[in-house]
């Protein structure tokens, strides 16, 4: 019991043995501070009750969260394999188009070299016949 409420009672008997109020009021008034000791310790249980669920919801979040990373860690370490073997046929195929790209375009260069070739040997022909 609260220090206030041990003066609250005295001072309810004393009232009592001064004749200010009767037996039955002092007892109305002791059972109303009674039940407002109860309705103190009730909240003050709610209070630690409210406080514990709030830890052991921050405890689930953190496990919670730490749970998610470990096992985002560990499925980013499985991929990488994976990344780099598409990575690595993604730079040969590459390598493949780039080497026929080449091989493409060094046969047209030597077409157009051949056709200069022709068009050079009439010229040559043409100045022939003229003389």
């Amino acid at each position: 019991m609260k220090d206030y409420m041990k003066d609250e009672r005295i001072m309810i008997l004393q009232m009592v043995s001064e004749g200010k109020i009767c037996p039955d009021d002092a007892a109305k008034l002791l059972e109303a501070l009674k039940e407002k000791d109860k309705g103190y310790h009730t909240t003050i249980k709610t209070d630690v009750d409210v406080a514990e669920k709030f830890n052991k919801f921050c405890g689930s979040v953190e496990k919670f969260a730490k749970s998610a990373g470990t096992k985002a860690s560990q499925a980013l370490k499985d991929a990488e394999p994976a990344v780099k073997n598409a990575t690595k046929k993604a730079m040969e195929k590459t390598v493949c188009v780039l080497d026929d790209m080449s091989k493409s375009l060094s046969k047209r260069l030597e077409n157009v070299d051949d056709t200069e070739d022709c068009d050079s040997t009439e010229t040559d022909t043409d100045e022939n016949n003229q003389l």
